[in-house]
């Protein structure tokens, strides 16, 4: 049976950052997932953008998690030779209704402690990009919105926590938790039984899994699946920085955003399902998105599309 001081749950995003943090210190860590790599599931699939929090709702969880995050990638990055860019977004309006929205963004920007967000005029917004759909009105510019990676900052956050003495066991889903009373004090994985001081759930879509393994049946995850397109780098019409739309209360919305190795990215959708393994594109999803980022900018090539997911 292996012992360890540290056991974390989930080789993805967080687990991984999770991982390296710790081995700075003097602790035994083991850093399991049910994949044969890391940075599986959500990790490797997402927009690729380190986001400043501009939008999140003020005083939640996530704000202060994600202002606080968005500063440190700099730093992070540099040392771990990831490439990162901070390229900025633009968030324009192309309707009065929309136009309206633009001094509530920025004040939830400025109670979410994101001071930087500027007003541009129309002018300045095609100035900036000029492919962007002439009917703009104006909007807003997040300087600090940012490119990254996801899956080469994954590995390189696994790689330097294993160089700091963490091990990595892949392969290894957790079929049970280990109790004696009321405590747990280890886990049954398909590569046998492992004990630790500390467990850490960080198994991202699941995490209820987990938990209720744990005892807590109230915890649950809603999986939601986003498509996207991802175009060539030679496509003819491209843009400079990520050009976000008017967000909702459900979702972010449809964007167009550079890619950090030149290609662009071109979604998500946001629909919900209840089956976690569900990662099928479809045509009504991919349509969704090409009818969408047009209204940003109206002579984007779809026909460049490299591939989807």
């Amino acid at each position: 049976m292996k012992r360890t001081s540290v056991l974390i749950i989930g080789a993805g995003a967080v687990g991984c950052a999770i991982a390296r943090e710790l081995s700075k210190y003097d602790l035994e860590i083991i850093l399991l997932d049910k994949n044969s790599d890391v940075g599986g599931d959500a990790s490797k699939s997402n927009s690729s953008i380190i986001h400043t929090g501009y939008d999140a709702t003020p005083g939640t969880l996530e704000s202060r998690l994600v202002v606080a995050a968005n500063p440190m990638y700099d730093r992070l990055c540099e040392a771990l030779d990831v490439p990162f860019r901070r390229i900025g977004a633009i968030l324009p309006a192309f309707s009065e209704e929309q136009f309206e929205q633009l001094p509530g963004i920025k004040e939830k920007a400025f109670q979410n402690g994101v001071y930087d967000v500027e007003y541009c005029s129309a002018e300045t917004l095609l100035a900036m990009e000029p492919m962007l759909n002439p009917r703009v009105m104006g909007g807003l510019f997040i300087p600090r919105e940012s490119i990254i990676d996801p899956f080469v900052y994954v590995v390189a956050l696994a790689e330097n926590a294993v160089q700091n003495g963490a091990r990595l066991m892949l392969e290894a889903k957790v079929l049970d938790l280990m109790r004696e009373g009321d405590a747990i004090v280890g886990v049954e994985t398909e590569k046998g039984e492992i004990r630790a001081d500390w467990i850490i759930n960080a198994s991202g879509l699941y995490c209820e899994e987990i938990a209720r393994m744990a005892g807590k049946a109230d915890y649950k995850v809603n999986p939601r699946r986003g498509q996207f397109y991802i175009l060539d780098r030679e496509t003819s019409c491209k843009v400079n920085r990520i050009v976000l739309p008017i967000p909702t209360k459900r979702t972010k919305g449809k964007l167009i955003s550079p890619m950090i190795h030149g290609n662009l990215l071109l979604g998500p959708t946001a629909e919900d399902l209840t089956d976690k393994t569900n990662h099928e594109t479809s045509c009504e999803g991919l349509e969704s998105v090409a009818a969408d980022v047009r209204r940003l900018v109206p002579d984007i090539q779809i026909a460049d599309t490299i591939t989807q997911f």
